[in-house]
């Protein structure tokens, strides 16, 4: 609960939201790999799994939405870092790197690292 920065009240509903989201995505991952995308809009809202004691009680539902997928350039700028801008059309490029573009905030220049229990940084 640390990590997330979670109060104990919030905690059982919590860790029921990211078992839920953790098993939607091994089941995204299956299917994906396996038998093609089933859904172009579902992604795991946390930064962190759950530990693996809280993968208990998994009896829910998992219904997924199928959506349209992304084009290829809007692929690239949801994956590319600024620094990568030069694989995109040079009349995007703008939208990464422009302090005045209206997504900028998708490609912070400074960002923290989680560094807690790593013995070297990568």
């Amino acid at each position: 609960m640390k990590k997330f920065s979670i109060d104990s009240e919030e905690q059982a509903e919590f860790q029921q939201k990211i078992k839920v989201s953790y098993i939607e995505g091994l089941v995204w991952n299956f299917n994906y790999y396996y038998s093609g995308c089933i859904s172009w809009s579902w992604y795991y809202p946390f930064h962190y799994a759950p530990m693996a004691s809280d993968l208990t009680n998994l009896n829910f539902k998992i219904e997924f939405q199928k959506g349209t997928p992304f084009r290829p350039v809007d692929q690239l700028m949801a994956v590319l870092s600024p620094r990568s801008s030069h694989a995109i059309p040079i009349c995007l490029r703008a939208l990464m790197e422009d302090k005045n573009s209206p997504i900028i905030d998708f490609y912070p220049k400074d960002f923290i690292t989680d560094t807690e229990g790593k013995k070297v940084s990568s």
